[in-house]
């Protein structure tokens, strides 16, 4: 008999879409107990009910509800379709770029004098994953932005290799060349 092999998957974030109101009010207190047979409970701090129709966007927008709401690392709004019609868009989470940056400002100070092809791969294997989990519909100008930070990280730090100091953009340009 071969071995085998088991699959165990964790799901801790969840988001519930409902059409009518008063079907959201009867999970909402239903819930609760229904984890509570598995043992598990609600985090009241980050449970929270969002009137997401894109109707009221602009009347919850006035009375300072939220109209937007983030979830596992990208943020979720409503936008306009090149067809004038509204569909629902991500965009990567603010404070996701900002964790993901001090990252790679972390890494390039603390490697700064290994050798340029080590610093090059490890940092492409650091983007390419960034890249492949918010590599997503419309959130281009998020990644562009990130890519150029990461090289504006890159050059910050390399200047700081010696005590000649800064390197000029146009040679940092042509090293990319080299290491695009």
């Amino acid at each position: 008999m071969q071995g085998r092999c088991s699959l165990t998957r964790f799901a801790d974030d969840f988001v519930m879409v409902f059409q009518n109101v008063d079907d959201c009010c009867r999970v909402e207190r239903v819930l609760p107990r229904r984890l509570g047979v598995y043992g598990l409970t609600l985090h009241l701090e980050k449970t929270q009910r969002i009137d997401f129709r894109v109707q009221y966007r602009k009347e919850n927008k006035r009375r300072g509800l939220p109209i937007s709401f983030d979830f596992l690392g990208f943020t979720h709004f409503w936008g306009k379709t090149r067809r004038g019609g509204f569909a629902i868009f991500r965009k990567t989470a603010k404070g996701r770029v900002a964790k993901t940056l001090k990252s790679f400002n972390e890494y390039c100070c603390k490697h700064r004098h290994d050798p340029l092809n080590e610093q090059y791969a490890m940092l492409k294997r650091k983007l390419r994953g960034h890249f492949a989990y918010f590599g997503i519909t419309a959130n281009l100008k998020a990644l562009k932005a990130v890519h150029h930070k990461v090289q504006e990280i890159w050059h910050k730090w390399l200047g700081r290799r010696s005590r000649k100091g800064y390197i000029p953009w146009e040679k940092f340009t042509q090293f990319l060349k080299r290491f695009p």
